[in-house]
């Protein structure tokens, strides 16, 4: 029997999202298109 796999979208980056630093990351990596993101105290700002 093999095993399922499964594939989960990230939703994108928007500004004012609330993040822990490893999921900012995470989705960060995903966008290659995006310039500039930071995340400020667990808050997502896009340029």
């Amino acid at each position: 029997m093999s095993a399922k796999s499964t594939t989960f979208k990230l939703p994108p980056l928007e500004s004012g999202d609330r993040l822990t630093r490893y999921e900012f990351e995470r989705r960060y990596t995903k966008m290659p298109h995006l310039k500039k993101a930071e995340l400020i105290e667990g808050v997502v700002y896009l340029a």
